[in-house]
């Protein structure tokens, strides 16, 4: 529901995440909505925390082959 809300009435064309990549269920989360993984920040710097953060990216045109795949099941 928040994606739809942020693509469909937000108008927005990418939204970008970054994760800690030692939170792993965070990042199995995202692969499952169907986030992609661009790349990797090095010592990034979270609430005092260094780790190495994820990047990841959905854009409204994968949003919406994604929700297509969703309502096949697969």
């Amino acid at each position: 529901m928040v994606l739809d809300y942020w693509f469909s009435v937000l108008g927005m064309d990418t939204i970008v995440g970054l994760t800690p990549s030692v939170n792993r269920t965070a990042m199995i989360y995202a692969a499952r909505l169907g986030f992609e993984k661009v790349g990797t920040i090095p010592s990034y710097t979270t609430l005092g925390d260094v780790d190495d953060a994820v990047i990841t990216v959905m854009t409204k045109k994968r949003y919406s082959d994604v929700r297509q795949s969703w309502a096949k099941g697969k």
